[in-house]
């Protein structure tokens, strides 16, 4: 896969304007020119219909006012950047650009400027990978998930494995800085540190940082991790929710706070009023009974009711005759 080419082509793309035409996918087509065809770094407009979005995708989010703005600015300006397809049985699949595939649905663009690279699944993802890191507006789930896949497929191993390599290299940088000066990485000889060492840092990021803070992610309750991972909530309003330990609670504030659109400081204070009455409901349930009865009699007896509010009294007397009438009872099953 030649990238040079490719950004050549889309350079030129922006430049001239000026595309090749293709004829729709014929699945009849074969032989050595299908594959000089379809590994020419060549731009050439393919038919919306012939368009399939990749189900391997590792960008899940695509926000709706994105997608609406893109389709505006397709309509009044056409595509700036050409879609990254491979051919399929039955099309082709955009391996990197399906928000502007979605946009140009949207905007009725039809036909669609295209590159078509002979990709196998493994290339497919990193291209799809690497182009998603390089956006300046990830959101630190997008982050994760990216940089674990793309380690993942470079190192061939799955995504929990990943995490205890990255933890094993936390341990041995940890257990030796102070020997290590300037290295970058706790061991220079193994190919694997390396590997992760030059991947991080081909996107502007450290794998030391990482491990500290954005693996925390994957330790967040579900309904937090879904809600930032879609777009629907900012990473650092989010996270204030995870101090909220009942689920059903902790998921009803947070629906509240995402469609009431709260700030961090309205999100401050309703954290703050529902740990506070969470605390005084749990003192009262771990108070001595025993010192709840004296508290309720010493209380009775400096508010001298039956003198100063007879008819709040009155009431307050009905309650004591339900509770007499309750021990009673209760003494008479024991005995």
């Amino acid at each position: 896969m030649a990238r040079k080419s490719l950004t050549e082509a889309q350079q030129a793309f922006r430049k001239t304007g000026q595309i090749n035409s293709v004829a729709p996918f014929n699945d009849s087509t074969s032989g050595d020119n299908t594959n000089s065809f379809h590994t020419s770094p060549s731009i050439i407009k393919i038919p919306l219909s012939q368009l399939k979005a990749w189900v391997n995708q590792p960008r899940t989010y695509f926000p709706p006012e994105h997608i609406q703005q893109l389709a505006l600015s397709i309509k009044r300006q056409g595509l700036t950047y050409p879609l990254i397809i491979r051919p399929i049985s039955h099309g082709y699949e955009v391996i990197v650009g399906e928000c502007r595939l979605q946009a140009c649905q949207l905007a009725d663009y039809d036909p669609v400027e295209c590159v078509i690279e002979d990709l196998n699944d493994a290339q497919a993802l990193e291209l799809a990978l690497s182009e998603n890191l390089e956006r300046k507006d990830l959101n630190p789930v997008e982050i994760l998930n990216s940089l674990l896949s793309l380690l993942s497929s470079r190192l061939n191993l799955d995504e929990q494995n990943i995490c205890s390599f990255l933890y094993e290299m936390k341990r041995e940088w940890e257990s030796s800085k102070n020997k290590l000066g300037d290295i970058d990485i706790p061991d220079e000889k193994n190919p694997h540190q390396k590997l992760v060492n030059d991947t991080f840092n081909q996107y502007g990021y450290h794998w030391y940082s990482f491990t500290c803070n954005q693996l925390k992610l994957r330790n967040l309750p579900d309904v937090i991790y879904r809600a930032i991972a879609d777009g629907r909530i900012e990473y650092s309003k989010g996270l204030k929710f995870k101090s909220i330990k009942d689920p059903i609670t902790q998921t009803q504030l947070l629906e509240q706070a995402i469609r009431e659109g709260w700030s961090q400081r309205t999100i401050t204070e309703k954290i703050k009023e529902v740990l506070g009455a969470k605390k005084l409901n749990n003192e009262e349930k771990q108070e001595n009974p025993a010192s709840r009865i004296q508290g309720l009699t010493n209380r009775l007896k400096k508010g001298k009711l039956w003198k100063s509010n007879p008819k709040a009294w009155k009431k307050v007397e009905t309650k004591i005759k339900h509770l007499e009438t309750l021990l009673e009872e209760l003494e008479q099953e024991i005995s």
